[in-house]
């Protein structure tokens, strides 16, 4: 029996949602992400007692244990939108994952107050990295309709990063490995692989499948050009704009 496809129902099946089962995994995946942006950084503070009177570090150095973290989320900035107008998205919040990951884990092998405040920094650049490749991802791994909520998801990660690290490491997470703080440090940024490992899957699982956009078809850019940085786009419609009026 041949049945008809009108327009109309083309276009309302290929604006249904996706399903659950597609969306959770990436669900998922944002929350961790937003939580890990503020957890290394947050469970430096519980454990700044232990690590100054081990190190014999100084008030000023002691602050540093945050303060420095947070200084390199505004100098790696611009690396990380660098990075992601030249691997994409998906690469650089892998790097980022990678290098916070390294960085969090060598505080707790640092011999000396050198190598600590380096992993610290190290780790803020990760961390820096991470945040424009987020927002870079959604309209990859989400439908439009479901960008908002994906936001929604990574912003509450990240609060509730920030009450998970300041709030369960010293009663929950230090017990656990025998009241060190090194250890208390790695095992903090065990989950880091974990991300990297999980985002091919978050990749191919509902990204791949939703078309371009409105605006990315209009102008003939690729799915990658659609998801440059806003910079980059703007420069691209003021040049196709120039073009259409020369």
């Amino acid at each position: 029996m041949k049945t008809n496809s009108t327009p109309a129902a083309v276009e309302h099946s290929s604006t249904l949602p996706p399903p659950a089962v597609t969306l959770l995994p990436v669900a998922v995946l944002l929350w961790l992400a937003g939580a890990y942006l503020r957890i290394p950084i947050l469970v430096a503070p519980p454990l700044a007692p232990y690590i100054a009177d081990e190190l014999s570090l100084s008030q000023t150095l002691t602050g540093a244990l945050t303060t420095l973290p947070i200084l390199m989320l505004a100098i790696g900035a611009m690396p990380g939108s660098l990075a992601i107008s030249r691997i994409g998205p998906r690469n650089t919040l892998a790097l980022a994952i990678l290098i916070m990951t390294i960085g969090s884990a060598a505080r707790g092998l640092a011999p000396d107050t050198t190598l600590l405040m380096v992993a610290g920094a190290v780790m803020g650049l990760g961390i820096a990295m991470m945040q424009p490749a987020l927002p870079a991802l959604l309209p990859r791994w989400l439908a439009p309709h479901h960008m908002a909520m994906g936001a929604a998801i990574y912003m509450n990660g990240m609060l509730m990063g920030e009450f998970i690290g300041a709030g369960i490491t010293l009663p929950v997470v230090m017990p656990l490995v025998g009241e060190s703080w090194r250890a208390t440090l790695i095992a903090w940024s065990l989950p880091g692989p974990v991300g990297c490992c999980s985002l091919v899957p978050a990749q191919t699982g509902s990204g791949a499948a939703h078309p371009q956009s409105g605006l990315a078809a209009r102008l003939g850019q690729s799915a990658d050009a659609a998801n440059w940085p806003a910079a980059g786009r703007i420069q691209l419609v003021v040049f196709r704009f120039q073009r259409v009026h020369e």
